[in-house]
């Protein structure tokens, strides 16, 4: 008997050895599949277009966009092309994928780690769920409007961070860089994860946002830097803990990393810098030392930045604020260096958010300001709210407009905010937008005049 196996184990690795040889590897040229999909990320996931090219560079080298494609080391592992391989799950969908492999052993779906789709989904909590789509549409596995579905259900599920950044970075050169190296380093997770960030960031600037912007730039001149999916506070529970994660992407090294709680006297309560050392960083490295549960009740500003070797830094600011009761929320938000910040909130695909943003930091008494920043949703506003209020909440200024556009500048309501009469103190600047679907706070900064 033991000998029996043994033979067969033999047979099996020389079976797999000869197919090795017969099985190209995929070759990643340009896909028949690339207008379906890209259509999909912009009209169904409402994606600008660097966005959707950082998402197809990832698409296309993982799998060349091929919905039937599977891991070329289980190409020769199971003696089966990709098509066989296909073909024989979907006839055993129902029975968790079972299908035999070219040398007749049995096998399913559901418990084979091997890359598959258009995302080579390996794990197997993801290969179940996919199969699971695949059953409740009724298609084959390899469908692929039922695969660019199930990709649009992770960012939305499990990859919010990732989502965000994508609706987040601007339609620009280094929003295609930034897209595609956080979708590689949050989502895709390869092996030699910052290299191969790097590369699919560069390959998104030479081939489609080339073919989609007619824009040919070369990777020297794109300055690219961004807190990608960041987690930041909006109210602690007293004595509940935090973790503040997300990346911090460029394409040039990052020297530094800072996060920090600021009280309202201005005194930086938790401060950490860390050293990347390389154009991708963690921002839990300094934001897990960001102690939220030994905070006292009152308001605090939420600081994170960086700083690469070019000297670029990008950051972000957000007010928060700490009481005896009710649930701790936080939010996620994407910041890029060149100015194009979004402020995005993390809870699901709405695009509710504000553009192009001009925040106060510290003004001097009687000093004018005046506010920037387009509220932007994909469906008709209703109210946009812009005010400064005390650390206590008292109103101090406010100013409401409706409106049923899609769009509104702020800067309509500059002449009814007026900071050059505030007398000295710390408030907090606000802009609050209601759509169709959803109240949202965009702007909550805290700032101080002197």
């Amino acid at each position: 008997m033991l000998k029996t196996q043994h033979a067969k184990r033999i047979l099996a690795v020389a079976l797999a050895a000869a197919m090795a040889v017969t099985v190209p590897a995929i070759a990643l040229a340009a896909s028949s599949n690339e207008p379906e999909v890209y259509g999909f990320l912009t009209r169904t996931m409402k994606l600008n277009r660097a966005a959707a090219c950082g998402v197809m560079i990832n698409l296309q080298a993982e799998s060349g966009m091929k919905p039937d494609n599977l891991e070329n080391l289980y190409n020769a592992r199971f003696m089966l092309t990709d098509r066989q391989y296909t073909n024989r799950v979907s006839q055993g969908l129902h029975q968790n994928g079972r299908y035999k492999t070219g040398y007749g052993a049995t096998r399913y779906f559901t418990t084979d780690y091997c890359g598959y789709g258009i995302c080579q989904w390996t794990s197997l909590r993801r290969r179940q769920n996919l199969l699971k789509k695949a059953i409740s549409r009724s298609v084959p596995i390899d469908n692929l409007p039922m695969q660019m579905d199930f990709l649009y259900d992770e960012l939305k599920g499990s990859y919010p961070q990732v989502l965000t950044t994508l609706k987040g970075v601007p339609d620009t050169a280094e929003g295609a860089y930034l897209a595609a190296a956080h979708f590689c380093v949050a989502f895709e997770v390869p092996a030699n994860t910052t290299r191969t960030a790097e590369a699919r960031g560069e390959k998104a600037l030479s081939g489609f946002w080339r073919a989609y912007s007619g824009q040919s730039i070369k990777k020297s001149k794109v300055s690219a830097l961004g807190l990608c999916g960041y987690i930041y506070p909006v109210k602690i529970r007293k004595g509940k803990k935090l973790s503040c994660g997300g990346h911090v992407i460029g394409n040039s090294r990052i020297r530094s990393l800072t996060a920090k709680i600021i009280d309202s006297s201005g005194k930086a309560v938790f401060s950490k810098t860390t050293l990347p050392g390389s154009t991708v960083g963690r921002l839990s490295t300094a934001g897990n030392y960001m102690h939220f549960e030994r905070l006292n009740t009152g308001n605090y500003l939420y600081v994170v930045s960086a700083t690469d070797v070019k000297g670029r830094t990008v950051s972000a600011k957000h007010a928060f604020t700490v009481t005896n009761s009710g649930l701790t929320e936080w939010a996620r938000g994407f910041s890029c260096w060149n100015g194009a910040a979004e402020f995005l909130t993390g809870s699901g695909p709405s695009a509710l958010r504000i553009t192009g943003a001009k925040v106060p930091q510290n003004l001097s008494r009687g000093r004018k300001f005046t506010i920037r920043g387009t509220v932007r949703s994909n469906v008709r506003l209703k109210k946009v709210t812009v005010g400064i209020y005390t650390t206590d909440g008292a109103t101090r200024y406010q100013a409401t407009t409706k409106t049923k556009k899609k769009t509104y500048n702020v800067r309509n309501l500059r002449k009814r905010i007026k900071f050059s009469k505030l007398p000295r103190g710390t408030y907090v600047y606000r802009v609050t937008a209601m759509d169709k679907k959803q109240t949202r706070v965009l702007i909550d900064q805290v700032f101080g005049v002197r």
